[in-house]
């Protein structure tokens, strides 16, 4: 039960980090940017119909974080049927940090 909330809590921030944060350097974002995600303050966020099928697709699964969690999901969990340990060990600072998250967002605060 308590790998099954790390593991959960670890799939929540790797696809807050790729669908919702900067990153460091502007990594994130830039990727997004790459695979077509226009951010700006007049429209907000959304992908252009002019982009291929195929990179469409994938920047769409970028843009949603319902789509992104899934995906990690299916990552994670094969991830833990080769490897079950490792999935554990690396899955640790995820959940921690999401920990962090959740208690500034409970306290009012923001980093």
């Amino acid at each position: 039960m308590l790998n099954f909330l790390v593991i959960g809590l670890a799939v929540w921030r790797i696809s807050l980090l790729l669908v919702v944060e900067d990153g460091p350097y502007f990594a994130f974002s830039r990727l997004r940017h790459k695979l077509g995600i226009v951010d700006n303050a007049i429209d907000g966020r959304y992908v252009p119909d002019e982009l291929g099928t195929h990179r469409r697709m994938l920047a769409g699964v970028f843009d949603c974080i319902y789509c992104m969690s899934l995906w990690i999901s299916f990552f994670w969990a094969f991830l833990m049927y080769v490897w079950p340990d490792m999935s554990l060990v690396l899955a640790i600072p995820f959940a921690l940090s999401s920990v962090v998250i959740v208690l500034t967002t409970w306290q009012g605060k923001n980093g």
